[in-house]
Order: structure tokens, then sequence, then C-alpha cells
């Protein structure tokens, strides 16, 4: 009789990978260490089991407030034989203090997942995402333990010739095991004292541990990590890596690998920064970047004013992109108003209106400007005002000059009831808001691909347009959805034919980027 070994190993792993399909996921944990092959079907097996079909492109799912389970996807990647590089990870660590527990609550997995990184030899983007739900201050030891177990990770993640690092945290790492020193204004002697006394120190002289006792206990980003590092892109969503004990391993490693493309989180939580201390943080940031961040990126902004300062100070800034939807004008604490001129130094900047419209209002310098990117959001509750939006953009036309192009961004979900009218054709009656609008060529629609399920929803696409006869370029972008099977790269022929009887100057058309047939767009337009 034929031996089973004796069968071809494509007919092996064929019937093999029929039954590691049926087997539970702790079962598969035995077959790892017998031999290549089954290595690389176990491990394939129990990650297709998590929902990870690529081992080089995947999300991990960490959760510290349950024993950790043995047969979770990071066991499968770290056992898998064949997983030598990985071309994106992104772990999501949910943590938690509960009694009996000792130590930083992520230590466990974070030592896990450096052994992973340790493993591979090259991995092109990590997202580390925490999520910090309890906080209290660590002793000493705890405090040294978790200090080394962040430090090894993130070291090691950029020996790996690692181009993209993202840090998010809504809370703090290491709780406030430091508290900034606020410096005695009135005490000249004092300060030049501790300026002689820490001049061979970095500013992190300044925060002093919780209780003023204990060393001062500081990240170091390692020599071998700053000789390999290779990121140029980077989002800190972190506030807690800006100071100690992390902010040394931070700044030391913005200076050392030169981003080009930086997304920050400036949402300062009052009343926990002050002003000096955001001075400070935002003058260091500056100096770590400066010489090499082309792009930048803003999620979230509290201090408009004392963010734009930073910006000034980032001579290659091309783009700026301030992602934020809940800005509203007058929100910003602190500095309501600038008495001096400020230059800004992008070429492109894209915005939600309203912040535009303020941040323009004041006496900014902008040289270099060509392109500013107006972003609108559009939901049941209505819309922006025609009437006082056009006057706004006329307003900041004159502040900017002729040079500059504005484009429209316009982000939708719904129609609400203020846009039935343009969704029948029917433009406002005002001669401010065509006057305007008319001087837009392009425009940029985004939102949810069901907007193309029926005519009905079609319409406000088509509402939109009603302000915008005179445009050229039409973008329209919508995110896939899970009432869509398939996502189109083509609009169907009576939208396009919709589209140009409500604009009949546009020439071209972009659906998620791809350029609609210019022929059927100019048959349809004869038609």
């Amino acid at each position: 009789m034929v031996g089973l070994l004796d069968l071809p190993v494509e007919i092996i792993q064929a019937i093999l990978a029929c039954i590691l399909d049926r087997l539970p996921a702790d079962t598969l944990l035995n077959l790892f260490p017998t031999c290549r092959s089954l290595n690389y079907l176990s491990t394939s097996a129990l990650l297709e089991h998590h929902g990870i079909r690529d081992p080089t492109h995947c999300t991990v799912d960490l959760d510290t407030r349950r024993a950790p389970s043995t047969a979770d996807a990071l066991s499968a990647l770290l056992s898998g034989l064949h997983i030598k590089r990985m071309k994106s990870l992104r772990c999501n660590l949910k943590t938690s203090w509960y009694l009996g527990q000792w130590g930083w609550p992520p230590s466990e997995s974070l030592r896990r997942l450096h052994r992973l990184i340790r493993k591979l030899t090259s991995i092109d983007e990590v997202v580390l995402s925490f999520n910090m739900e309890t906080e209290i201050r660590l002793d000493e030891a705890d405090l040294q333990y978790g200090i080394d177990i962040l430090q090894d990770l993130l070291n090691m993640i950029l020996t790996k010739s690692c181009k993209t690092l993202s840090i998010i945290n809504p809370g703090n790492f290491f709780a406030q095991s430091y508290i900034f020193n606020e410096p005695d204004s009135g005490s000249i002697i004092t300060q030049a004292f501790h300026q002689i006394f820490h001049r061979n120190d970095s500013p992190d002289w300044q925060y002093k541990r919780y209780d003023g006792k204990g060393t001062r206990l500081l990240l170091t980003c390692s020599p071998e990590a700053l000789q390999k590092v290779a990121l140029t892109r980077m989002e800190i969503d972190a506030m807690s890596l800006f100071t100690p004990p992390c902010s040394n391993w931070t700044f030391t490693m913005l200076q050392q690998s030169r981003v080009e493309a930086l997304t920050l989180n400036l949402a300062w939580p009052n009343p926990f920064y002050t002003l000096v201390e955001r001075s400070l943080i935002l003058s260091r940031l500056a100096v770590a970047v400066q010489a090499s961040v082309t792009s930048l990126r803003v999620r979230n902004v509290t201090h408009i004013f004392e963010a734009l300062g930073f910006i000034a100070q980032l001579p290659l800034l091309d783009k700026l992109d301030f992602n934020l939807w809940t800005w509203k004008a007058g929100f910003s604490d602190g500095i309501a108003s600038t008495s001096f001129p400020m230059v800004l130094n992008m070429k492109i900047m894209t915005a939600p209106a309203e912040l535009l419209f303020f941040i323009f209002s004041r006496p900014l310098t902008v040289p270099r400007l060509r392109e500013i990117y107006l972003a609108f959001y559009i939901s049941e509750e209505g819309m922006f005002d025609i009437t006082t939006t056009a006057t706004s953009i006329a307003r900041l036309r004159a502040s900017v000059g002729p040079n500059v192009d504005l484009f429209p961004m316009i982000h939708m979900d719904s129609v609400p009831p203020s846009m039935e009218s343009l969704c029948d054709g029917i433009r406002p009656v005002c001669p401010v808001w065509q006057q305007e609008f008319f001087k837009f060529t392009s425009v940029s629609l985004a939102g949810d691909m069901t907007l193309l399920d029926s005519p009905n929803k079609f319409r406000i696409i088509l509402g939109l347009l009603t302000l915008f006869s005179g445009i050229e370029q039409l973008h329209i972008r919508l995110a896939p959805s899970p009432k869509v099977d398939l996502t189109p790269i083509h609009l169907e022929p009576w939208m396009v034919k919709a589209i140009l009887n409500r604009s009949p100057n546009i020439t071209s058309i972009f659906f998620n980027d791809v350029a609609q047939n210019e022929n059927e767009v100019l048959t349809t337009s004869r038609c």
C-alpha cells in the first residue's frame, strides 16, 4: 500500500487544508511546531478564523481586560514561520485597571507584540491604537517596567525599516507620573540658576515627578534605532508622547527621522496643559520637524493661533490640512485674535470653510499659497447658508488675492429639507451667490456609495450642482457601503446625462479618482 507521506506534497496540503478549516482554534495551536507545511497551513487557518487572509496586511485586537487567548491572531503571527515581512500591522489594545492587577496594563500585550516585530526582517507600516480606560499613578518599579517595555517596542519598530508609524492613545500612557513645573516669571535669578544647572539636559527638566520623589525616568531612542530609522510618515494622536517620560524619545526620533508627512492631534485637554507648557511643547516640536516636514495634517485643534504659530515655523511646508468638523469660531480660548502679522509657507491648504473664513479674517501673509480647498458638510440638520457663505467667499478671495484658486469640497450624507428646491433645479434668488459660485471651475463631492442606489438618492448630487453651473471639472468620491456588494468604477449613463444637464460646462468627470469615458461624456452632452 502507498503510504500517506508518499503522496505529493500538493495533495497532502489540499487534504489538510480542508480538514484544518473544521478544527477549533485551540486545536490548531498543537499543529504549529509539527513541520513547516503544517505550520503554514495551521497558522493560515487560525488567521483566517480571525478574519485575516493576508498576514502581511492585518489588524490585531488585544484586550487586557480579560485573560489573553492562546489562540488569538497574534499567536498565529508569532508562530508563522513563513511570515518574515509585513506591509501593514494595526494593533488595537484595550486596557483597564482592576483590583488585583499590578504593573502597567499593556505590558504583556506589548511584550508579545515586541517578539513579533523582532522576528520580522522588515515592516512598512505600524499603527498602535491604545484605549486606556482608567489611569492611576505608578510606583517607581512599575513606571520603570512600563517605560522599558514601550521603549523596546518603539525602538524595535524603527530598526525594521518602518516607513509609517501611527500612535493613537486617547488617554495617558503613564498616567500623571510627571507634572509640569510652571516657571516663576518673577524670579529671574531662580530661572537663570535652573538653566545653568540643567544646561546639558533637555527641556524635560521643567517637569518633575508628581510626588517630588523618585528619579526622572525617561524613554530613550537607542543608537541602533537612530541609525536605522527610515520613517517618512508619522501620526501622533497621543498627547502624552510630548511629555515625560515619552517626550525624550519622541523629539529625538523626530529630529533624526526626517519625517515628511506628519499628522497631529492638537486638541489640548483643559486644564491639564497650560499656555506655558503648550508653548514649550510646540517650540520643541517645531525644532524637531522643521527641517523635513512638507505635509501636515491636523486632526483636531483647540487653540488655533497657537497652532498657526507652530505651523509658521515650518519653512518647507507645502500642504496643510485641517481635518475637523466640530471647530467653531470663538471656541479657541487663550488668544482670541492676533495683533501681529503671521507668515505661513504652504502652497495648498485644506480646511472646513468656517475655519478658513475665521483664519483669513486676521492679518496673515501666505506668499506661496496657490490653492485653497474649502470643505463643507451637509447632513439631515441642514446645509450652509448660501448667502452668508457667498459673502464670506468674496471676502476670502479679496484676502488671498487673484493668484490663489478656490475649490469647494462638499461632504454629504442625506438631503436636508433646505435642499429640496435645489434638487428640483430651482436656483436661489440672490445675486451674491451666483456671482461667487459661478467662479468655481472644479468641485469635489464626497459621500456614501448608497447615493447611487436610486434616482431619488442621486438627487442630492444634482442639487449641489445647481449651485455650480459654471464648473468644468467634477470629482465624485463615494466610500464603500455594506449595502453595496460591488463598488462600481463608472457612473451609469443616465447619471452622466443628468449631471451634464445640470452643469453643461463640465468637460471631465472623475468617479473615485477614475476618469469617466471622455467620449461617453461628450456624446451624452450632445444628445
